[in-house]
């Protein structure tokens, strides 16, 4: 057998020996990390006892201590690796863990063990380095899979079966005071044994490693080339003429299944097995740091762009968006893990505070009990790793597998503090099952990730940098998630704690291509937004104040204190929803449709479609606002303050608000059903209807969310007088009309309500509705320019915009102006001024920009306009990178967030309390309104537009980037780096 035939036949063999010595030393690590978890809590009390309340917060600063250790030093020994070889590192490493396993189980002063942490994790660079061995280790495509579910597998076993030791064998005079008594070693140092036994595992890991594990850094272990073996290099007749650069940097299986280039496919939204053919050998790619990567990486891929082997570009950056989305999956999952396993012992022995269901205590029981639940869930996540991963990822597919438990997850979390509603012989079982579940999603996930991280990278040459980040970023949020987590819970109690780790749990998205985290965002915001907009009414209200009382108080808020303070405490569910309200909101939709139809208005052409055709869309939603606001100016008139409207929507505003949401339901629902019968491509479309590109990705919640059709319309039937025949486009008329102009009709409707409460109105009470109803009165007079917006152009129409344009619109946006109708405010001359000028300067901002680039992408030889300077794109169009949008790329939206200000500060330090007082004589109820200990607290309320605005405007700044990326390709990057900043300009 020749040499070559011996290297061809090790390489097809799985490392298993030398991968099994690996996982020894990586188990070393999850035992050092997690051994504390058990009894980190009761450590911390042992250590600072007169600091209960926050000793949730310093055990979650022990835990992290070691993770942000570890981030800050592992490029470091990634990049000593690069030089002085794995194997050095890797024992290094395992020796300052059991240093600091010694001095953590000596201390008797809480410096000293967080001290001991950060030893421990600055030593131990084996985090970066052991994935690296791996994948150098790894010769075969094939094994790739296989050999990448090890070391997650390692780490779970080892995290899980440490914790349990710890909670078995810390204060062991306690547990077992016959073998250890009080008096002794362990009496006085009682968190010593399970660090001892940790310290005598690494002990044998390090003897281990020290004999039989093998360097696996070639560049270090072989001998510089002779001159012979230069002299080999010259050219012959076989040598190509321009470099081969997937050859100079890895070597690829023979197999023509197996023969990729430098170029990845991505796994992401297919449903590929666990094992794919897209697979390449990652045994010259580093996985440490850059460090690592540049040697090899021929003169070619020096400049802006390569070539592959067949010819395709190699980009410039690994950065594009599946591989940022995986990271932040990664991160994402690293923080609820760790805000899991660090959470958990504290919830288990947290004393009660309720015989019921305890949403601010735990469980009230043994760190022996903490010890049993893990070492039991242990064995179960070890069988469920070695028995069922492989099997189901195979058959399921690595990318569904993943989708699947990201959205289980969350649950486990949610779940968690209503353990405590259990009885005595339930919580165990209820604890084992929460346990269970949570593993087995994590299990799955995180080698689904790491698989589709590395198939996400455009080049294998670009490997090392991806990994790199994304450990370190890991490691970042392992340290954030145990003081953050525990912080939380002692603020707010278990069940806050809990849900805040579900919270970010939920954040992770599924699929590049979807908006708002996929579809469990989806089902979150079709029922969230609906409670959260009946809250902002429910709790915040004339009846007790705002907020209600009850929410000041979380220690005795019952949901039976708390119904009593608001409307239904008086009405009960009627008081959300009357049928003849529905009625009359149903009629001034119906108006609102009759004034499109029978108003002359301008009729305009939109932009191209995909179809090949344009709409024509009539424009007079500005007459239409005229009609209705002349005609509540005349009943004012006649009726003064007692006009029948502004009567009706005070004493109705919940039960309009529900309606409003039925309507919106409703139409998203015709709206949906209507799509599937927009017709095939090739098939006859005279009507040019087309289905959104967001919007049919096959997920009914999704869908039905994000909006399937592009623009849905009705058109009119032709019998019917003077409007038969015309077309009303779904989209825009739910835009420009019912929201926008109910929007300026309830904050006229609160002066009023403040004018009939007081006799008076202040100055922020019509500074407030003047800035808003003009903000939409100069939108509606320029309506026409909607059609150059995204919003037209790409987004479909769905639950989202109905139910955003004609419910979070006029109800939440006007939260102000109702909060100054029941608790005036006076700004003064001063004030006025001030918000005056943070008004101007927003509209300013907002409108002359956006008149810029109208002027210009309708005439660009405009005079106003000319002058500016502007980059062609391959396409044909022009961007400009002067004038304002030279600034910044969305500077529009800095002017609408600033306005935002205006709208909020009127309110000042927000927050009321209704007192009542009844006469005993007469029997009479008067209130009285101030502000109380709720001083401050009704910002939340009022404020809330301010932040939520400017968080949809960012969400908007990302989806606008990211088509116009899709659409104009390199041209967008070339007027990224001219035009640098997004929103703010030299901020942001």
């Amino acid at each position: 057998m020749s040499r070559s035939e011996e290297i061809t036949e090790n390489e097809d063999r799985f490392p298993t020996q030398q991968l099994f010595i690996l996982a020894l030393c990586r188990f070393a690590e999850p035992i050092a990390f997690t051994s504390i978890l058990a009894y980190i809590y009761v450590f911390t009390l042992d250590l600072r006892p007169n600091d209960e309340a926050n000793a949730p917060f310093f055990a979650g600063l022990l835990v992290s201590a070691f993770a942000l250790a570890e981030a800050a030093t592992c490029v470091m020994w990634g990049s000593i690796s690069d030089r002085y070889g794995r194997k050095p590192i890797v024992l290094i490493g395992l020796g300052g863990t059991a240093l600091s396993s010694l001095i953590f189980g000596f201390a008797q002063n809480y410096w000293v063990g967080l001290a001991a942490r950060v030893v421990g994790g600055g030593l131990n660079g084996n985090v970066a380095v052991i994935q690296t061995m791996v994948s150098e280790m790894v010769k075969s495509p094939d094994h790739e899979p296989r050999a990448y579910s090890v070391m997650p597998f390692v780490w779970s076993a080892g995290s899980i079966l440490g914790a349990a030791m710890g909670g078995y064998l810390a204060q062991p005079s306690k547990s077992f005071p016959s073998i250890f008594p009080v008096d002794g070693l362990f009496g006085k140092y009682p968190y010593l044994l399970p660090n001892l036994v940790a310290s005598a595992y690494i002990v044998f890991a390090i003897v281990i490693g020290m004999i039989f594990l093998r360097e696996t850094n070639t560049s270090h272990t072989k001998k510089p080339p002779s001159q012979e073996d230069r002299s080999q290099g010259s050219a012959n007749e076989r040598t190509p003429l321009r470099p081969r650069s997937s050859a100079a940097l890895m070597s690829v299986s023979s197999d023509q299944d197996h023969s990729t280039t430098s170029r990845r496919p991505s796994l992401i939204g297919t449903n590929l097995s666990l094992t794919t053919s897209t697979t390449a050998d990652l045994r010259r790619v580093s996985t440490i740091s850059m460090g690592a990567v540049r040697p090899l990486v021929p003169s070619i891929l020096q400049g802006h762009q390569a070539e592959s082997e067949d010819g395709d570009d190699i980009p410039a950056t690994p950065w594009n968006r599946e591989v940022v989305l995986l990271i932040v999956q990664l991160v994402v999952m690293s923080y609820h893990q760790m805000a899991f396993a660090s959470l958990l012992p504290v919830f288990i022995v947290d004393e009660p505070t309720a015989d019921h269901l305890d949403l601010r205590g735990g469980l009230g029981q043994t760190v022996r009990d903490v010890g049993a639940y893990f070492s039991v869930t242990g064995v179960v996540a070890m069988l469920i790793q070695v028995l069922v991963y492989a099997p189901l990822v195979e058959r399921v597919g690595v990318w569904r597998s993943f989708v699947l438990f990201t959205i289980l997850v969350p649950l486990t979390y949610i779940a968690t503090p209503f353990l405590t509603a259990l009885d005595s012989s339930g919580i165990q079982v209820g604890v084992y099952a929460d346990m269970m579940a949570n593993y087995f999603a994590l299990i799955i996930i995180y080698p689904c990730l790491l698989i589709l991280l590395k198939n996400a990278t455009p080049s294998l040459s670009m490997l090392g940098q991806v990994n790199g980040l994304a450990m370190a970023a890991c490691s970042g949020a392992r340290t954030f998630a145990p003081p953050l987590a525990g912080y939380i819970y002692s603020k707010g109690g278990s069940a806050v704690g809990w849900w805040s780790i579900a919270a970010v749990a939920i954040l992770a998205k599924h699929k590049p291509e979807y908006e708002f985290f996929g579809p469990p965002g989806a089902i979150v915001l079709i029922l969230g937004l609906p409670l959260l907009a009946w809250s902002s009414i429910l709790f915040c209200n004339d009846v007790s104040g705002c907020p209600a009382p009850a929410l000041l108080d979380w220690n005795t808020l019952t949901w039976a204190k708390l119904k009593a303070q608001t409307p239904l405490g008086q009405q009960g569910l009627s008081a959300l929803f009357d049928l003849g309200v529905f009625g009359w909101v149903s009629a001034y939709f119906g108006l609102l449709v009759f004034l499109q139809l029978v108003l002359p208005g301008d009729e305009l052409e939109g932009t191209v479609l995909g179809t090949g055709g344009r709409h024509k869309y009539k424009f007079n939603s500005f007459s239409s606002a005229v009609v209705i606001l002349a005609g509540l100016a005349a009943g004012t008139a006649y009726q003064g303050a007692d006009f029948v409207v502004w009567t009706y929507i005070w004493d109705h505003y919940l039960q309009i608000e529900t309606a409003a949401l039925i309507i919106a339901v409703l139409q998203a629902v015709y709206v949906y059903l209507a799509s599937f019968s927009v017709p095939h491509p090739g098939k006859p479309n005279p009507t040019h209807r087309e289905l959104a590109a967001g919007g049919h990705t096959g997920n009914i919640v999704y869908d039905f969310f994000i909006g399937r059709e592009l623009n849905p319309r009705i058109q009119v039937p032709t019998w019917i007088p003077i409007a038969g025949g015309q077309i009303i486009d779904i989209k825009l008329w739910n835009e420009m009309r019912p929201g926008l102009i109910g929007y300026i009709i309830l904050n006229l409707a609160f002066i009023v309500r403040q004018y009939k409460t007081y006799g008076y109105v202040t100055d922020s009470i019509i500074l407030v509705p003047m800035f808003q109803s003009f903000y939409v009165l100069d939108g509606l007079y320029m309506e026409r320019a909607i059609l150059t917006t995204i919003d037209c152009i790409t987004d479909g129409f769905g639950y989202m915009l109905s139910f955003g344009d004609i419910v979070w619109v006029p109800f939440i946006y006007s939260m102000q102006s109702r909060y100054l109708a029941v608790y005036p405010h006076t700004l003064g001359a001063s004030g006025i001024a001030g918000v005056l000028a943070i008004q101007g300067l927003g509209y300013y901002i907002f409108r002359s920009s956006n008149n810029e680039k109208n002027r210009f992408r309708t005439n660009p030889n405009d005079p106003r306009v000319s002058h500016l300077e502007s980059m062609t794109t391959e396409s044909g169009s022009k961007l400009l990178v002067s004038g304002w949008w030279g600034r910044a790329r969305h500077i529009n939206y800095l002017g609408d967030w600033i306005m935002s200000f205006s709208y909020s500060i009127p309110t000042g330090i927000a927050g009321y309390i209704v007192n009542r007082y009844q006469n005993p004589v007469t029997g009479n109820v008067t209130k009285e309104v101030v502000q109380g200990e709720a001083r401050g607290w009704g910002m939340i309320f009022t404020y809330f537009y301010i932040i939520y605005f400017g968080v949809l405007l960012v969400h908007r700044e990302l989806r606008d980037e990211e088509k116009c990326r899709r659409k104009y390709g390199k041209d967008w990057e070339k007027y990224c780096a001219r035009v640098k900043y997004r929103i703010i300009p030299y901020v942001y």
